[in-house]
């Protein structure tokens, strides 16, 4: 029996200086043994994965007769601008990121018309919401684009090397960007056979007040667009996979 104040607590005494009963779990994991991050993450579902179906998402409105559709064997997210036309789709979600201090996305794509100019752009977007995000853009001649967004206004833009033309057109680039309450980094890298990536190259790495506070919220868009006349075959773009998670 154990007296708290008024209150009597009474049952079978219990021995072994405390401890978790071995046939208590969480999440189906057992308690009786310490549990891996990792596994407890699966567990909750705290990394989400595959997540190309579009009705999940919603289609932002198109400019210049591009287009999304949803695309088979495998399932994944078809994007395509016309021909000589100056065009962007989006597709954005608010379920994905945790809006915790800490999260990760990446999306993996493939270019498979109007490589090798640079007025084409395939954008990752993640934060606080679309006026104030940040953003990865890989333009097809190579170059990689990030930036964030503060109240609507694009700031501290920087421009470096990116992915080769058979990377971008391989199936196996994945776009990234990690947000903490530190700030974010935005990464890309190439994987193998539809897995994450061993290895990334950081596009941009910041950390201060400004660069955090644009991180907090659940906001993820995935454009696709051409910014002039100028890609004569027209731009048609695959998000092959897409994954979230958070840390704990």
């Amino acid at each position: 029996m154990i007296t708290c104040g008024t209150q009597v607590v009474s049952g079978a005494p219990i021995y072994g200086g405390g401890g978790v009963p071995s046939t208590r779990t969480i999440a189906g994991l057992p308690l009786s043994s310490d549990i891996a991050t990792g596994d407890l993450n699966a567990a909750l579902e705290l990394t989400l994965t595959g997540q190309v179906t579009l009705a999940a998402w919603t289609a932002g409105t198109a400019t210049g007769g591009a287009s999304v559709a949803q695309g088979s064997s495998p399932s994944r997210l078809s994007f395509a601008v016309p021909a000589s036309a100056a065009g962007a789709q989006s597709v954005t979600r608010t379920d994905l990121l945790p809006g915790a201090a800490q999260w990760d996305v990446a999306v993996r794509v493939q270019v498979l018309t109007g490589d090798g100019s640079a007025q084409t752009r395939v954008r990752l977007v993640a934060g606080a919401s679309a006026s104030d995000c940040v953003t990865l853009e890989i333009d097809t001649n190579g170059s990689a684009i990030s930036y964030r967004v503060a109240s609507s206004s694009p700031t501290d833009i920087s421009t470096t090397t990116g992915p080769t033309s058979g990377q971008r057109s391989g199936g196996q680039l994945w776009l990234r960007i990690r947000g903490s309450d530190a700030g974010y980094r935005t990464l890309w890298g190439v994987g193998s056979a539809g897995a994450l990536p061993t290895s990334w190259t950081v596009a941009q790495s910041r950390s201060s007040d400004a660069a955090s506070a644009v991180t907090w919220g659940t906001h993820c868009q995935v454009l696709v667009g051409t910014l002039d006349t100028s890609v004569s075959s027209g731009l048609t773009v695959d998000v092959l996979d897409v994954q979230a998670a958070r840390s704990l």
